[in-house]
């Protein structure tokens, strides 16, 4: 009898939250809200509450990249929030952070392009 293959299957959209936006800009969580405030592009909310908005890391990411205020998403970043937006089991997630931590593509990974 043969083992089925753990395939990772990444949560469609990771979020993250201002918290999560400040640590990828190096800044403190009041210059996210003020970007949220003075920057009609910034993205709106997906998901959280009114109190802890959560945000499309992806969307987040080239917006960040558009404004000049993150230039890449730190690979630890990137691991962490594949590992919370993982709503049920997280093997799969452990596999797919796994691949980027040992080298492997963000595309492999998340099953997206890499910024």
């Amino acid at each position: 009898m043969s083992t089925p293959e753990i395939q990772a299957v990444p949560a469609e959209q990771p979020e993250v939250t201002a918290a999560g936006i400040a640590r990828l800009a190096g800044v403190g969580r009041a210059a996210v809200s003020n970007w949220r405030r003075r920057h009609a592009d910034f993205p709106q909310p997906v998901g959280g509450t009114a109190a802890s908005p959560a945000f499309a890391l992806r969307e987040v990411e080239e917006w960040l990249r558009r404004h000049g205020k993150a230039a890449r998403v730190p690979t630890e970043e990137r691991a962490w929030q594949l590992l919370v937006a993982e709503p049920g089991e997280p093997s799969a997630t452990l596999v797919a952070v796994g691949e980027l931590l040992l080298g492997g593509s963000v595309e492999t990974a998340t099953g997206a392009p890499a910024p």
